[in-house]
C-alpha cells in the first residue's frame, strides 16, 4: 500500500517532538536494518525501475517553504517548537521540523547536541601542543621584558590568547558568561602563523589594509550619512505597534496626582493594539508624525 503523500491536515497534524518520538525513529530504523534487502538484478532497466519507484520528499514540505494551505492555522502552542516531520519521507530518518508564526517550514536532524567523548580527548591533545610550542618559545626567547622576546612578536600574542582562553574555559566555572567560550574558534586561526605562505599573505593584507585607510573613512562616512537618513525615515517601524484610537477617554489620576487621560499607559497596553484580521501580530507603526 502506497503511502500518503501528505498528512492528515487539521491540527492533529502538529505532534511536539520528543524523546520517545525519537525513540520509535530509531527502532524503525532498526527493524528496517534487520529487513534482507532484495538482490536487485544486473540490468540496466531494473536499475531505472527502482530509481523511479524510491520515496522521494515531498516539494511541497521542502524546507524554507511555507506550510501547505490544507493545514490551515498552527495551534499558538505550537509555533516555534520542535514538531514530528509531516513529510513521510522523512518517517524513518532522525529529522524534525519548526514553523514560525508565518509558516515556515524550518527542518532539523535530531542529533544530540553534545559532542562526543573523543572530541574531549582530541581537544586535551591540541591544547597539550599548544602549552608546548609556547613554553618551548618562551624559555628559548625569555617572555615580554626584552627585546625579541615571546610577545613582543605580534603572531605570538594570538598563541597566548587561545592557550589562555582554553585554560580558563576549561577549569575557571564561568557561570552564565558562556560568550568567553566562542574563544575557542580562534584556535583555527593559528594556522595563519604555522604556515608560512599563509602568514605572508595575512600581513600583506594587513598591510594593504593600513594603506586604504583613508579609503575606509571616507566609506565610512558615506555609510554614516546613509544610515542616519534611514534612523529617521524608519525609525520605530520595527518596535512600535499600532494602537485602536481611544474614544471613550476615561480620565484617572496620574502620577503627579492630578486627573487626566495617561496616553503613555494607554499605548503600551497589549489590549489596545490593533490587529488585521486573520493575523496574530499587531500591525507595526512608524514613531513619526506622518506614520499610518
Amino acid at each position: 500500500m502506497a503511502a500518503q503523500l501528505l498528512a492528515p491536515p487539521g491540527p492533529d497534524s502538529f505532534k511536539r517532538f520528543t524523546h520517545e518520538t525519537l525513540a520509535n525513529i530509531e527502532k524503525r530504523i532498526a527493524e528496517e536494518k534487520k529487513k534482507k534487502p532484495v538482490k536487485p538484478r544486473s540490468d540496466s532497466s531494473h536499475r531505472d525501475d527502482d530509481d523511479d519507484n524510491k520515496p522521494k520528499p515531498n516539494t511541497d514540505l521542502e524546507a524554507g517553504k511555507s506550510l501547505p494551505f490544507i493545514y490551515g492555522d498552527i495551534p499558538p502552542n505550537m509555533v516555534a517548537v520542535p514538531l514530528e516531520d509531516l513529510d513521510p519521507f522523512y518517517m524513518n530518518k532522525k529529522t524534525f521540523i519548526v514553523l514560525n508564526k508565518g509558516k515556515t517550514i524550518f527542518r532539523f536532524s535530531a542529533t544530540p547536541s553534545n559532542p562526543p567523548e573523543w572530541s574531549k580527548q582530541v581537544e586535551y591533545t591540541f591544547t597539550g601542543i599548544y602549552t608546548f610550542e609556547s613554553l618551548t618559545k618562551i624559555v628559548a626567547r625569555g617572555f615580554c621584558i626584552d627585546d625579541f622576546t615571546f610577545l613582543r612578536d605580534p603572531w605570538n600574542w594570538l598563541d597566548f590568547m587561545v592557550i589562555s582562553m582554553a585554560y580558563v574555559t576549561e577549569f575557571v566555572d564561568l557561570g552564565n558568561v558562556s560568550a568567553l567560550r566562542t574563544f575557542r574558534v580562534l584556535r583555527a586561526l593559528k594556522t595563519i602563523s604555522v604556515i608560512p605562505g599563509l602568514k605572508t599573505i595575512v600581513g600583506a593584507l594587513i598591510q594593504s589594509v593600513k594603506k586604504l585607510s583613508d579609503v575606509m573613512i571616507l566609506t565610512v562616512f558615506c555609510l554614516s550619512v546613509f544610515a542616519l537618513i534611514g534612523l529617521q525615515l524608519f525609525m520605530g517601524n520595527l518596535r512600535q505597534k499600532c494602537v485602536i484610537w481611544p474614544f471613550n477617554q476615561t480620565e484617572s489620576y496620574l502620577a503627579n496626582g492630578s486627573r487626566g487621560f495617561d496616553f503613555n499607559e494607554y499605548i503600551l497596553n497589549e489590549t489596545n493594539f490593533y490587529f488585521l484580521p486573520g493575523m496574530l501580530d499587531a500591525l507595526l507603526c512608524g514613531n513619526s508624525s506622518d506614520a499610518g
